[in-house]
């Protein structure tokens, strides 16, 4: 039976709007596990290969090419880098500057809507900005904005393989190497998707990659040297020319780290030798550490920050070299936000309609300890009233109100009045 039209416009005419739009997001039929383009591509098993300066050259070619771009082999060299914790360690160094920074979001007039702004305190926009900013290194993003929670909101984020999309035709392929697949820049999946950095970017990884390859060699390399020369030899002197007993000293030789114990006998000898010792293995350290500040000094701008042994001067100077990169990480998050994510966002679901009217930015409002807002209202205090509220807001401290009286010192005689003589 069909509702007539004119009792449909009165249900909608006394319901709540925003729980119709709400309703409407959570029942889109789009939203099936079908259309969720993360779970349609086929991504391969992750497998660990050897890499090379000739594998390098050959992955940044392929990545590069004109007509047929194919960012496997770069993918798999990327992977491979991460496995350095120096490396991931100098990065997340500079990623959690921002991360961790305090933000809020605004109206026209600059003024804080704490009710947006706590809509973002969530997981989700902790790791959207950690992919925002560390597209500099691996290179072009595409992240998918798609599953809501009942609410409405925005519940987790995907990012898909850079193996298993083209930037350049704007399509995520189902298999690895494809070269058709789903349009994320336009049509229906547009909304899903957003995409960050150019569609030729190749991150800052391709320039680092043959620091930390020639740091892998270095580290293969001490392995060796420490499986050569780390375990000292074993000398075994005889007088004896048979092969009998050649043989029976090599095999006793050979089983000497099983058992620490040799039986000779005549003019025979045993003696342990010297290993390579540190002058041989300090050539690899030295390029290890080199490797290290050279990385430091591409992603932070200096090794103060994080390579040991650094003077508070050099330091200093170091951190502020460092500083002018998370401002610049931090101006880039806010346009991606206030230019990409909020109209993606607003589309997504009516939760986020709010935003309109209102920007991103970050609060750069001096943050001091307890201890300074301690010594402030004290000196306040000695001439002004202040408001106990607000001291037990800032000092997290309940403050009932001030005292009637205060302590007062014991007036002290003054050192120039001479003391009266005694009648004594």
């Amino acid at each position: 039976m069909k509702i007539p039209k004119f009792i449909t416009d009165i249900v909608l005419k006394n319901t709540d709007e925003q729980r119709l739009r709400l309703e409407a997001a959570a029942k889109d039929t789009r939203r099936d596990s079908g259309s969720k383009l993360s779970d349609a591509i086929t991504v391969d098993a992750v497998t660990l290969q050897v890499q090379t300066m000739e594998k390098w050259k050959q992955a940044i070619a392929l990545a590069a090419d004109s007509e047929q771009p194919d960012r496997s082999a770069l993918a798999d060299l990327y992977r491979t880098l991460m496995l350095d914790s120096h490396l991931m360690s100098t990065i997340d160094t500079r990623i959690l500057a921002s991360q961790r920074a305090p933000f809020k979001i605004v109206n026209e007039k600059g003024e804080e809507n704490e009710e947006l702004t706590w809509l973002f305190e969530r997981p989700w926009h902790a790791e959207f900005m950690y992919k925002v900013i560390f597209e500099q290194f691996q290179g072009t993003t595409l992240i998918e904005l798609y599953e809501l929670d009942q609410n409405g909101e925005l519940e987790n984020i995907n990012e898909i393989p850079q193996t298993h999309f083209l930037p350049k035709k704007g399509i995520i392929t189902k298999e690895q190497g494809d070269q058709t697949g789903w349009d994320y820049k336009e049509g229906a999946f547009a909304r899903y998707y957003l995409q960050i950095g150019k569609n030729d970017h190749l991150g800052m990884f391709s320039d680092l990659a043959p620091i930390v390859l020639a740091k892998k060699l270095g580290l293969g390399s001490w392995l060796d040297y420490i499986e050569k020369y780390g375990v000292p030899p074993l000398w075994i002197n005889t007088d004896r020319e048979d092969a009998g007993r050649m043989r029976q000293l090599l095999n006793m030789g050979i089983n000497f780290k099983n058992s620490p114990v040799v039986v000779t006998r005549g003019n025979e000898t045993v003696q342990i030798g010297q290993g390579g010792g540190p002058a041989g293995a300090e050539n690899f350290n030295q390029l290890i550490e080199r490797a290290n500040t050279e990385m430091s000094k591409r992603i932070l701008g200096g090794t103060g920050t994080t390579d040991e042994k650094s003077f508070t001067g050099a330091a200093n100077v170091h951190f502020e070299l460092a500083k002018a990169r998370f401002e610049a990480d931090k101006l880039l998050y806010k346009h991606i936000f206030n230019a990409k994510l909020k109209p993606k966002l607003i589309g997504l679901s009516p939760i986020y309609a709010p935003l309109q009217n209102h920007y991103f930015d970050w609060d750069n409002t001096e943050q001091m300890t307890k201890k300074e807002l301690a010594d402030i209202f004290n000196t306040l205090g000695n001439n002004y009233e202040l408001d106990p509220e607000e001291m037990t807001e800032r000092l997290n401290i309940t403050i009932l109100g001030q005292k009637s009286g205060g302590f007062q010192n014991p007036e002290t005689p003054n050192p120039a009045e001479k003391k009266k003589p005694s009648l004594k």
